[in-house]
């Protein structure tokens, strides 16, 4: 006899949603919190934290976000499996957000594009967002708190109090994969082969889509 559980239900369960998360309860806020903050900070360098009327929030001036990204029962779509030198490397992040917040019992608003949104989680694991009206701030805002469970931002301090420089913009290196790693970027990935290896390898002032010489050549589609 055979048991299958859909991914996307361990989210939704405090008990299961740690091993999801890679943390213990305790730090679960933490995480949550930093996770929301490397996410602005990848966006565009810098962000406001914050607590506001018993919610923690992130502020930033991106381009913004769409909602129903904070679903549960959706494809884990991630440009971390493509490795590069930014801040997150969960790539499941915004569902542990939206996991913690289920879970608990919490709240979650998202102020996007001009209008302001909370965040009312289905059974089904999507995420119903209902439109409040008109957003009073510029930029990105994400705020919640999760029910009884105290939130510690110090992971996320801790991020903005760090962040700096200029944000990477080369291709990635295949020195930073494991061989696990590669075999999930080649399952993820939708394009052809030789579109990947380009990813991996392209050199600088490559133009046309041609390969570098140091890429064998490969039958047309693969």
């Amino acid at each position: 006899m055979l048991f299958e559980r859909e991914d996307w239900k361990l989210f939704r369960n405090m008990e299961t949603l740690t091993q999801k998360a890679g943390v213990p309860k305790s730090k679960l806020s933490m995480l949550v919190c930093k996770e929301l903050a490397d996410n602005a900070l990848d966006v565009c360098g810098q962000c406001e934290i914050g607590f506001e009327d018993g919610f923690f929030y992130v502020r930033d001036q991106g381009p913004g976000l769409d909602p129903a990204l904070f679903s549960i029962n959706r494809p884990l779509r991630s440009s971390k499996y493509l490795r590069l030198p930014t801040r997150g490397a969960l790539g499941n992040g915004l569902r542990v957000v939206a996991g913690a917040v289920a879970a608990s019992g919490g709240e979650l608003y998202v102020s996007t594009r001009g209008r302001r949104y909370r965040i009312h989680f289905q059974p089904d694991g999507t995420a119903r967002p209902e439109n409040l009206g008109d957003a009073q701030e510029m930029g990105t805002k994400i705020s919640f708190q999760l029910g009884r469970l105290p939130i510690n931002s110090s992971w996320a301090q801790t991020a903005v109090r760090y962040a700096g420089g200029e944000s990477y913009r080369g291709r990635t290196s295949p020195w930073w994969y494991t061989s696990e790693n590669f075999f999930e970027l080649f399952q993820a990935f939708g394009g052809t082969v030789r579109e990947l290896i380009q990813q991996l390898t392209a050199a600088p002032g490559a133009k046309g889509g041609k390969s570098p010489p140091s890429i064998p050549k490969l039958p047309p589609g693969t």
